[in-house]
């Protein structure tokens, strides 16, 4: 009876037995490990993603500095030349915002909608101020040199416009927020704070060389109103996910407002 029950142990643990047997067999050790280490694998995909990001900044810009029907031009491959530099910077700030959620100890709730969240907004922030930075000096040399130093005609800013996106939660549910209390006012100034462009308002040049150069430096203030957004989005976001947290702790646990005698 007991060698029957043996080899019936036996034929069970087959599974188990081969699988520890397979070379680079590993995918069961990850796969426990995965809930507990997802900081970790959160982290490296954003690793990768800096090294995707880097390689098509650079082959987009190299694209940009090819010949064209008119032949090589020299403008192009300059300003080529920079962003193919700015590529180096943009792919360290998402490096660096894998790492910061790697080191999260936080649960996975916590990792999902506060640290990764937040680490995503403030690494897009940083690579839009970034470009419009890199983007409005280069409007700046143009200026200056009155067209002469032009490196900004295959310069496309355009999908900074995506940055709406990124905010666009938290400020919706800010300004719903305001509304429901009776503070229309607020949410009516944070709607202006959205949608404030200056390069498409104030930076009117007049043709002459001082208001190409006045215009082109509207540019650089524009690069100080993303960060604002930025932080004032991140202020926002913090502040809504510490009063969700509050009320769910709350509905979770039930209590009094008030200390017994």
């Amino acid at each position: 009876m007991d060698k029957i029950q043996n080899l019936i142990n036996q034929l069970l643990d087959l599974p188990k037995l081969v699988n520890e047997k397979l070379p680079w067999n590993s995918w069961n050790a990850c796969m426990n490990d995965s809930e507990g280490n997802l900081a970790k694998w959160a982290g490296e995909v954003f690793r990768v993603g800096a090294l995707v990001t880097l390689v098509f900044s650079i082959w987009a810009s190299l694209q940009g500095m090819l010949p064209g029907d008119d032949g090589l031009n020299i403008m192009a491959v300059l300003g080529g030349l920079v962003w193919v530099y700015v590529a180096f910077p943009i792919a360290q700030i998402v490096r660096d915002a894998g790492d910061t959620i790697a080191s999260s100890k936080s649960d996975v709730i916590t990792l999902l909608w506060h640290d990764l969240a937040l680490a995503s907004i403030k690494a897009w922030g940083y690579i839009t101020a970034l470009v419009a930075l890199v983007a409005a000096l280069l409007g700046v040399i143009s200026a200056v040199t009155m067209g002469n130093l032009d490196m900004t005609g295959g310069v496309d800013v355009s999908w900074l416009n995506n940055m709406d996106y990124f905010y666009a939660l938290p400020a919706s549910a800010m300004e719903a927020l305001t509304n429901m209390f009776g503070l229309e006012w607020v949410g009516d100034r944070l709607s202006d704070l959205w949608n404030w462009d200056i390069t498409s308002t104030v930076a009117a040049s007049d043709g002459s060389w001082a208001g190409d150069v006045v215009a082109s430096l509207w540019g650089v203030v524009q690069v100080a109103i993303i960060l604002v957004k930025l932080f004032t989005v991140l202020i926002i976001y913090k502040w809504l996910w510490k009063l969700l947290n509050t009320l769910f702790s709350f509905i979770a646990n039930p209590y009094l407002p008030f200390k017994s005698k």
